[in-house]
């Protein structure tokens, strides 16, 4: 029974993987995050480093763009069969993005058709804590996770109409987990603190066409990521008489982060191409995330060297609508909408990733400060629809509601 449950404590990683899928929000520019994070088929600024590097060739000029999203969440917790019942601990995630790209040369010229920019981003970096003293300490009380992206990227324009672009991903990522370990024969409870570093690379590639009038078309491919993390350290606190059991401090993971394919297709209103309307489908590729080994390379937790859980995770698509309006000079508004499918099984859904079906429902608006400076604000609400599950591994039935709210900000210098 003991490993049972410590070996659902390793599932507590998975909370890495969020990066792509599970409590999953999109927060890499302000623009995009109020109309439901459509981008693959607009060229707005330059955070189509992120959104499709083949569109940063039709954003020209120079610019620097950086945001912030506040997160606040909430998750409210039943136990079917106990009726227990509880509340994730407030806790508040600063996600932020910072690009800055440029064209080679004055439009005309031919180094004009290139285009370059770095981005940095934080895809996810929030956390989850509970009380201490709930009925799921023995599978999780607290994770928390920060992450960074960086994103050097090149685009090339040809014939006026289409666009490639790739970008080289280094991402690195801290952790930490915290949970209760059930102890027997009278020895009583114990806990686990689990935390370390790890980094992967991938790539993103992408292609932007303007075939008619009009209408353009972007389609985005981002590589899955191998993330190892190696020497994280392992404390147990236990009491003497178990002790000898917990002797590991050190271990080693590697976690696969899925590939993403979105594509997207917009609408211009106007030959300005300031008023839009877009539609993108994003899917993620999960289902080659079917397990999780854990692996104590200087001693052993509970007599095991090694450990697997079983994922089975599914790919999972999201669809995205999303609209922009100029109102005069200055203002610009948005607006948009999403359904996010859940990746995770029924008999694989944890408390650190309490994953549902989730809608999206999102506003925005940008004004124009002066010349070359302007503001954009978003506001997001996500709504999970709730779910009751039993993973079972732990035998540990659950009823899960959960809600997020993110207001955003950021600012942009154009040259």
């Amino acid at each position: 029974m003991l490993r049972k449950y410590f070996l659902l404590s390793v599932t507590l990683l998975t909370a890495l993987p969020c990066l792509a899928g599970g409590f999953q929000v999109s927060l890499q520019g302000q623009k995009q995050t109020g109309m439901s994070h459509v981008g693959a088929a607009l060229p707005l600024d330059g955070s189509a480093i992120y959104f499709n590097p083949g569109a940063l060739s039709f954003v020209g000029g120079t610019h620097v763009n950086v945001g912030l999203s506040p997160i606040f969440s909430s998750v409210n917790f039943r136990q079917p069969s106990t009726g227990a019942t509880s509340a994730k601990e407030p806790s508040v995630g600063t996600p932020f993005s910072a690009y800055i790209s440029s064209a080679l040369g004055k439009e005309g010229s031919k180094l004009a058709n290139f285009s370059i920019g770095v981005g940095v981003y934080t895809p996810f970096g929030s956390g989850i804590e509970y009380p201490s003293d709930w009925v799921g300490r023995y599978v999780t009380q607290a994770v928390e996770l920060k992450t960074i992206f960086y994103q050097p990227t090149i685009s090339y324009r040809f014939m006026d109409k289409f666009g490639v672009g790739v970008g080289f991903v280094y991402g690195t990522g801290d952790f930490s987990i915290k949970k209760a370990i059930p102890l027997y024969d009278g020895a009583g409870e114990g806990s686990t603190t689990l935390a370390g570093k790890g980094s992967g690379i991938g790539f993103n590639l992408g292609v932007y066409a303007e075939p008619i009038k009009n209408l353009s078309v972007g389609l985005t491919y981002r590589t899955g990521t191998k993330v190892k993390i190696t020497d994280g350290d392992a404390t147990f606190d236990v009491p003497a008489a178990v002790a000898p059991k917990f002797t590991a401090t050190k271990f080693d993971l590697n976690v696969g982060l899925p590939s993403t394919l979105a594509v997207g297709v917009a609408y211009f209103l106007k030959d300005d191409k300031r008023d839009f309307v877009s539609v993108q489908v994003d899917q993620t590729g999960w289902k080659s995330y079917d397990e999780l080994r854990f692996v104590f390379t200087d001693g052993a937790a509970n007599g095991d060297t090694e450990l697997a859980s079983a994922r089975n995770y599914h790919g999972a698509f999201i669809f995205r609508l999303g609209a922009q309006k100029g109102i005069n000079d200055k203002l610009t508004v948005r607006a948009g909408a999403y359904i996010d499918q859940s990746a995770v099984p029924d008999e694989t859904v944890t408390p650190e990733t309490p994953d549902s079906q989730k809608s999206g429902f999102s506003v925005g608006a940008s004004y124009q400060i002066a010349k070359m400076f302007s503001v954009d604000a978003s506001f997001l609400y996500l709504d999970g629809k709730e779910r009751t599950t039993t993973n079972v591994e732990a035998n540990f039935d659950q009823t899960y509601k959960t809600r997020t709210l993110i207001p955003g900000i950021g600012l942009n210098l154009t040259f």
